[in-house]
């Protein structure tokens, strides 16, 4: 078991931004959207996508996103 793994799921995270090469802003909320989909509602984003858990941003991890935490 990874230490990823371990982790809680719903922690939250304070992100500073979002990156994926050629993406638009849009593409970011889409993907952050499916994401929310995939996982449930307890994995909703709060302060336009710059507090997150830690489930959604592995979900965003394999859509490609990388995220620069604050």
């Amino acid at each position: 078991m990874t230490s990823e793994q371990a982790a809680d799921p719903l922690e939250l995270i304070a992100i500073g931004s979002w990156w994926k090469t050629g993406a638009s802003p849009n593409a970011l909320l889409d993907d952050s959207e499916q994401c929310v989909v995939e996982l449930g509602e307890g994995h909703q984003t709060q302060n336009d996508i710059s507090l997150v858990t830690r489930g959604l941003a592995v979900c965003m991890r394999g859509k490609g996103w990388f995220a620069l935490k604050q």
